[in-house]
């Protein structure tokens, strides 16, 4: 990737340059002009024109307001304060160069602290958690950039969720099933633990293709493979984690069918000097000690210009799953999955000018555990004492499943003022190795014992062993985005129009390599006297199916795509409190493929298959590249109904990029599966035919009706939607039962509608309350006969739930916070959070086909001293 990171970084930095020059070019921002008392839109709109700053505000705030007369060559923090004095608005610095504009009821940080000289020509955030204030008995407003623009959440017309650094702390939102259990309509599968999860939103599941959720590291994406387990940056130095719901394919692009996941970090300081540390301790019960030691410092320099963030965290948590003896159930070791982790990352954060700046930053995380969170009910089919109970907790495996997941992500964000519109150029590198182990001894150990007669020495020795599976993805991926956004529309002034455009490259490398071993096996045959490779004693076997590494096979994937997009939104303000937005984004993707699998499993060294074709060993697999392309589009119409409602209607349009299937070879078994599905009538060629050597995008389609309300001024906020989504061609896996292959395709059709509500309370100073809940039915929408049957019974009938989707979530929430003697500030919480039933998988009779609704309840409380 040394060309693409060139290309992106060379970019990079010729923006950072025309930031500097720009930026050298430019005094400190104070009045050149004075401001007489005008409307509030106008003068805010002068005062963004003469200091080039720009403003966050409800519209509908401004609307009866007069600004007082503000003289000339004041700075900004003294002739902003001096023109909204006595109105009733106050303001806060969201960053150098964003200002949100807010009523005075809803108090919040404001910029007094920076009056210091090297501060307000910096004009650096106040919003960190660490300024405390008095509470004042109404909701926070969050600040969002989901839609790529900082934003009041409660003025965003569509579905958000926001987790806040604090909730992460009171609430122990640690991994993805806190989060889970925290947002409405997001769940998730997992396949036993970080790093094996893949996420679900508003019904929209898939274990085949690209992932259908996007995730964010601010704004790097670290979409994988479906079936490979979504990257799970750690809950530390997090600012908020958004969640969009819905999909998100004109400014996020493909993958983002359902939604985005974004973890959003704390920035850099510029003005103050921060450090803190924390050490947690706890205890699992029929587990052991868990720790979690982390530490953040801030360190400001060159008179506010210069900020350097770093960040450490080492933790671990015990395992509580116990392993036993499958012949007499004696505990052979105790908690075996047990897990750690190590998280390190660092930004700096260059003032170049006083509307350029450059903000270089690293990302590294490594997850080790010891195995999955899987144990047993019985002991299974294939050991001596097969269906006898186990104890909960208990596991009679014979091979541990370890794995390691470490991620690294350097990027470079440039952000400049344009004059007429602002620049942000993101260029990153994200580096991913992920390695596995299974335990793929109940996979094939049965099935070799099969071959040979019951009883006998093979046989008996075979039984014995142990498969062992490794799987390793090392993914690689280079990108560059830049954007421009014009300056917010402020009422009554120029035309009624806002947007935002911008461009976006990626180059990807994704790398999949698996074995599968019998240990012992080489041995055991030559012990035997036998020759392992000799089809006459062993079933389907041929010279150098077996070596002395007791491999079955060795294969090996590449998948390199390449996406190129442009994309842009374009909002009209038909009116003060009425706003059309349209937005559309085309994207084309180029990717390749080489496979190439060796040894006894693949079966290449045996006699040509049905089609003629001689399967020479390694088998090597490398089509032509082949193209997708989309166009996605956004449209929304939001009504103001004052300043603290609004409703919103939407209709958007989500993608997901097609890949390459790997060659099933067509012998006697595989065209048999393929004419059981229907596929195929048994004519070898016709059978070869309908696996597709690549398959092809799918797409959805999302509508949606939503509201905000704020009431009672700001203590009580509800935010509610109801949605339909068409979802057509879903990429799906399909198994040859008989053969053991399978391969993905475009099949089957999804709806999914539902409805979310969330409702936050004060009706005392520091009494929250929170309601919240989903409701989502999603189901194929016709039977799909190519995903298989069980007992005559199709596993997809029309009507069958969508897997890994529960009916319904439900949260209600309690919190108190107070104030102590002193500095001290403490908290007392509890809530109830209850998740409906779901399927595992949709294949009928499979143990994990049918999960049952649960509840939980959690309860925490706390005491803090800081700065009063």
């Amino acid at each position: 990737h040394v060309a693409a990171a060139s290309r992106w970084l060379a970019c990079v930095l010729l923006g950072m340059q025309f930031g500097a020059w720009a930026g050298a070019a430019e005094s400190v921002p104070v009045l050149s002009d004075p401001i007489p008392s005008l409307p509030m839109a106008a003068a805010l709109k002068e005062f963004a024109h003469q200091t080039r700053l720009q403003f966050v505000y409800v519209t509908t705030i401004v609307r009866s307001r007069t600004s007082r007369d503000v003289p000339a060559g004041l700075e900004p923090v003294d002739a902003l304060g001096r023109m909204l004095d006595g109105t009733g608005l106050s303001f806060e610095f969201l960053n150098p160069r964003t200002i949100r504009i807010f009523e005075t009821a809803t108090i919040a940080p404001t910029a007094a602290s920076q009056a210091d000289g090297a501060t307000k020509r910096r004009i650096e955030s106040v919003s960190d958690s660490t300024n405390r204030i008095k509470d004042s008995g109404t909701l926070d407003d969050v600040v969002i950039t989901a839609q790529r623009r900082s934003e009041i959440i409660s003025t965003v017309p569509m579905s958000v969720s926001v987790i806040s650094a604090a909730a992460f702390s009171r609430e122990h939102i640690t991994n993805v099933p806190d989060l889970s259990r925290a947002v409405s309509n997001v769940s998730f599968t997992t396949q036993g633990g970080p790093g094996l999860n893949t996420f679900e939103i508003r019904g929209i599941s898939s274990q085949a293709g690209t992932a259908a959720i996007g995730v964010y590291l601010n704004d790097v994406s670290l979409t994988t493979l479906a079936g490979e387990g979504a990257a799970e940056p750690r809950f530390f130095d997090l600012d908020r984690v958004e969640v969009l719901r819905g999909p998100q394919g004109t400014l996020y692009g493909g993958g983002t069918l359902g939604g985005v996941i974004r973890f959003i970090d704390k920035q850099p300081n510029l003005s103050e000097f921060g450090a803190s540390a924390s050490t947690e301790l706890s205890e699992t019960r029929h587990g052991g000690a868990n720790y979690n030691i982390e530490g953040v410092l801030n360190l400001p320099a060159l008179d506010g210009r210069l900020a350097l963030r770093l960040g450490a965290q080492r933790g671990q948590d015990s395992g509580y799953i116990d392993q036993v003896s499958p012949t007499d159930l004696s505990v052979i070791a105790n908690g075996i999955n047990g897990n750690r982790w190590t998280v390190a990352k660092a930004a700096l954060k260059w003032q170049m000018a006083d509307t350029w700046s450059a903000t270089p930053a690293v990302f590294y995380q490594r997850f080790e555990s010891d195995d999955i969170d899987a144990f047993f009910d019985v002991v299974p089919d294939g050991q001596p004492l097969a269906g006898h109970a186990l104890q909960p907790f208990q596991t009679s495996k014979t091979v541990r499943e370890p794995g390691t997941d470490s991620i690294t992500i350097p990027s470079l964000t440039v952000e400049g003022d344009l004059g007429v519109a602002d620049l942000v150029v993101v260029g990153s590198l994200f580096d991913r190795d992920f390695a596995v182990t299974q335990d793929g001894t109940f996979g094939i150990v049965p099935y070799l014992v099969s071959l040979f007669p019951p009883g006998s020495a093979v046989a008996t020795g075979l039984a014995a062993l142990k498969g062992v599976s490794q799987q390793s993805t090392h993914q690689s991926q280079a990108s560059v985005e830049a954007r421009l956004a014009s300056k917010p529309y402020t009422p009554g002034t120029g035309l009624p129009i806002s947007w935002l455009a911008g461009a976006f490259y990626l180059d990807s490398r994704t790398e999949l390599t698996g074995s599968h071993d019998v240990v012992g096996i080489f041995k055991l045959f030559s012990q035997l006297g036998l020759d392992i490779n000799d089809p006459r004693v062993f079933f389907r076997s041929f010279p150098g199916a077996w070596t002395a590494s007791d491999s079955s096979f060795y294969g090996h994937r590449v998948y390199k795509p390449s996406q190129r997009a442009v994309f842009g939104e374009l909002t009209h303000h038909v009116r003060d409190n009425v706003r059309i937005t349209v937005g559309l984004r085309y994207e084309s993707a180029t990717e390749t493929f080489e496979r190439d699998a060796n040894y006894y499993a693949t079966f290449c060294g045996r006699p040509p298959d049905l089609l003629g074709d001689p399967p020479a060993c390694p088998l090597r697999f490398d089509p032509p590249p082949a193209s997708f392309s989309a166009t996605t589009p956004r449209a929304v119409v939001t009504w103001d109904l004052d300043e603290s409602k609004l409703v919103y209607v939407s209709a958007a349009k989500g993608y997901r990029e097609g890949s390459f299937n790997r060659p099933v070879p067509i012998r006697g078994q595989e065209v048999e599966d393929l004419q059981n599905l229907g596929l195929c009538d048994g004519t070898p060629s016709k059978c070869a035919a309908a696996i597709p050597s690549a398959f092809k995008p799918d797409s959805l389609w999302s509508y949606e009706v939503g509201s905000k309300f704020r009431a009672f001024e700001n203590r009580l906020s509800v935010d509610a939607s109801v949605y339909f989504l068409k979802w057509n061609d879903t990429q799906q896996d399909i198994v040859l039962a008989v053969s053991g292959y399978d391969f993905e395709s475009n099949v089957g059709h999804v709806e999914s509608y539902g409805i979310e509500l969330d409702a936050r309370g004060r009706p005392t100073p520091g009494l929250t309350l929170r309601l919240a809940g989903g409701f989502n039915h999603a189901t194929f929408s016709d039977s799909v006969p190519v995903l298989g049957s069980n007992n005559g019974a199709l596993n997809v009938t029309k009507g069958t739930k969508v897997p890994g989707v529960p009916d319904y979530s439900a949260l209600f929430g309690v919190e108190f916070t107070f104030a102590w003697s002193g500095n001290l500030e403490g908290f007392v919480r509890g809530a109830v959070r209850a998740v409906g039933e779901s399927r595992g998988t949709f294949v009928l009779g499979a143990p994990d086909y049918y999960r049952p609704a649960y509840v939980t309840s959690d309860a925490s409380a706390g005491l803090a001293s800081g700065a009063g």
